[in-house]
């Protein structure tokens, strides 16, 4: 193999795997949304449990997270419109979530949205999304996630228990969201000088 043949396949390796990080990289957007959607759901439920308003909150998060599913689904739509590869790991990495979500939407639909088990799925669905790539935040957030299901668990069913998952989903979630989103946009950036010097 020539030496210029060595060097063109290199770049072309090099493009594929930009191309396919590109491709996979997660803006954030999804977790902004649903740690802002859950977390104040469950500090709009704690606000009515302590209060004693007479508000019906399945009714209240079904419309949420319906409203949350009917924005996910159209991001989902607009961001596969500009994918020019999917990759195996994104196909892995929505699955998870997708799952997650329904699971939350039914759990929601049934009255049965436990705060416990939601930090638990979180944690798996946290511990799953480390297999890709860019997401090794996320090994960090599962093992919160399942402390926080433990220490949920021992305050159960005391009502400060929606306060402080409402509270965690903030934090851990939105948060999180809000530094991939970060880094989504520096990422952009260097990908628009790079391609302009080219």
């Amino acid at each position: 193999m020539k030496a210029h043949d060595a060097q063109q396949n290199l770049e072309y390796i090099k493009q594929v795997m930009q191309e396919s990080r590109k491709t996979f990289v997660d803006n954030g957007s999804g977790f902004i949304l649903w740690g802002l959607l859950v977390g104040l759901t469950f500090l709009l439920w704690y606000i009515v449990v302590v209060n004693e308003i007479p508000l019906n909150m399945t009714l209240v998060q079904l419309i949420a997270f319906g409203a949350g599913i009917v924005i996910t689904v159209w991001g989902a739509y607009r961001e596969s419109k500009s994918m020019k590869v999917e990759t195996t790991s994104g196909k892995f990495l929505g699955a998870i979530w997708v799952g997650f979500l329904i699971t939350l939407f039914l759990s929601a639909f049934i009255g049965f949205l436990n705060p416990i088990v939601v930090a638990t799925m979180l944690g798996m669905a946290c511990f799953a999304s480390t297999c890709a790539p860019g997401f090794s935040l996320f090994r960090s957030l599962a093992l919160i996630w399942w402390l926080g299901a433990i220490v949920l668990n021992f305050l159960w069913p005391d009502k400060v228990v929606l306060l402080i998952f409402g509270v965690m989903m903030l934090i851990f979630m939105a948060l999180p969201g809000l530094i991939i989103y970060n880094r989504y946009r520096k990422e952009l950036k260097c990908d628009v000088a790079m391609d302009a010097a080219q």
